[in-house]
């Protein structure tokens, strides 16, 4: 009898110290469960440098697709361009191979801006292919004091004689109440104004391109 109390004894505290320990293995003691952090899609992790490819504005990608290249701006370098933006901008221009790329604000506006320019392959590489100069603030305020400042911070380094009144005026006549996508051919290149949801680019480009005998595909203009 009283060996089988004592059996009862030994199980009934066996258990409890089972129990005990248990209860501690799995009481917040031990801290809750941290679940580990997942960057969400497209972000770029802490301390990381994204990769940035280089620009290829908006009819620039096919300067170096299947089709012949853009021929220069006659009268326009890359370096002429690239020492009057010196002069113009807090940021100067930031080369690359084919040319300069810069983000930073636009004087006269602070706005963010995207300014940049594209040599020719054609010929001795110094001239210009493309000019443009980007502005995806969705809330920019296209106002006269917004284009002046767009073509003299922006295009006046690629420019002569006429052509910053004429582009001046151009651009000033167009109606940014609403979408605009408009172009305006001059004698040494071609604007092209884009204007969506408050964001604007304006890109200078040569006239024509050169076929594979080497001679313009269109008509290249006058070389002003």
């Amino acid at each position: 009898m009283l060996a089988g109390l004592a059996l009862l004894i030994v199980i009934a505290v066996g258990l409890g110290g089972a129990w005990w320990y248990g209860g501690r293995e799995t009481s917040g003691t031990a801290g809750p469960a941290v679940p580990t952090p997942v960057a969400p899609p497209g972000a770029t992790p802490p301390g990381a440098t994204p990769q940035v490819p280089e620009p290829a504005p908006s009819g620039a990608a096919s300067d170096t697709s299947s089709a012949a290249p853009l021929p220069p701006i006659p009268g326009t370098t890359v370096e002429s361009v690239a020492a009057g933006w010196r002069k113009r901008w807090d940021t100067p221009p930031k080369a690359f191979s084919r040319g300069y790329d810069t983000t930073a604000p636009m004087p006269g506006t602070g706005l963010r801006t995207r300014y940049g320019v594209l040599k020719s392959p054609i010929g001795d590489g110094k001239s210009v292919a493309t000019l443009f100069c980007l502005v995806p603030d969705s809330k920019v305020d296209i106002d006269e004091r917004f284009l002046k400042a767009v073509v003299d911070a922006c295009l006046a380094p690629a420019l002569r004689s006429e052509e910053p009144a004429a582009l001046l005026s151009w651009l000033a006549q167009q109606d940014y109440s609403a979408d605009v996508y408009e172009e305006l051919p001059l004698a040494r290149f071609d604007a092209t104004v884009t204007a969506v949801r408050g964001s604007f680019s304006l890109h200078l480009r040569s006239k024509g391109r050169t076929g594979q005998a080497g001679a313009p595909a269109t008509d290249a203009g006058s070389a002003g």
